[in-house]
């Protein structure tokens, strides 16, 4: 048996990392600087605007980290945050300029009814019990 192989192959693969737009960030009280950073570099660095929604408790963090990065010299409107209870989260999760969803939280959270909106959505779960 004879194999007909190129020794000389040359592959190319291209791949493209374009921003999706505007990504809503929601996170929970527990780390709120740490799962809030986790969710807005990437977005930032993805040409990505952000929609942050703290948990109700923890929004003085998110707050301060919007303060530090517009006097870092973000520009007006990249990095927004709203405060707010539950009910922001669901809004800002089935609003139809919302390209993406970050989401981390519990199964008991509710991100509302999404009324045909369609959004790519990032849950962050733990690995006990998953079920999507």
């Amino acid at each position: 048996m004879t194999c007909n192989l190129n020794p000389i192959t040359i592959i190319f693969i291209l791949f493209f990392l374009l921003p999706l737009g505007v990504v809503g960030a929601i996170v929970p009280w527990n780390f709120p600087l740490m799962l809030l950073t986790w969710k807005i570099c990437p977005a930032l660095a993805m040409g990505n605007t952000i929609v942050l929604k703290p948990a109700t408790f923890t929004r003085l963090s998110a707050l301060l980290l919007a303060q530090i990065c517009a006097e870092a010299g973000l520009p007006p409107g990249v990095f927004n945050v709203v405060t707010g209870g539950g009910a922001f989260g669901s809004k800002l999760a089935t609003h139809g300029d919302v390209d993406k969803v970050a989401f981390t939280g519990s199964t008991e959270v509710r991100l509302g009814d999404s009324q045909g909106v369609e959004v790519v959505v990032n849950l962050h779960v733990d690995y006990q019990s998953v079920f999507i």
